[in-house]
């Protein structure tokens, strides 16, 4: 479910990312012992980061098997402010 020493895995391009994990962080690390399902926690999670003033989303993104990949599926936090910053007119 989540893994403390990934914090140190993820790159971070300025202090408001570097801020943003720091927030995510404690809000998984206060609320994983609470909430046992996975959903209830994203959902605490985005929650939790939108009361601190962040503009946050669940996304999904799945696939279907192919000839040379396997299906699956993704699930993330999308930060529109943060995207539209690295990737001008993309989304």
């Amino acid at each position: 479910m989540y893994f403390p020493f990934s914090q140190s895995l993820i790159p971070c391009a300025s202090a408001v990312e570097r801020n943003l994990l720091a927030d995510t962080s404690k809000i998984v690390d206060k609320n994983s012992k609470v909430y046992k399902r996975k959903d209830d926690l994203k959902k605490i999670v985005t929650e939790s980061l939108s009361s601190l003033g962040y503009d946050s989303s669940i996304c999904i993104s799945k696939w279907d098997k192919t000839p040379t990949f396997p299906a699956g599926n993704l699930f993330y936090l999308f930060f529109p402010k943060f995207s539209e910053k690295k990737y001008p007119g993309f989304f």
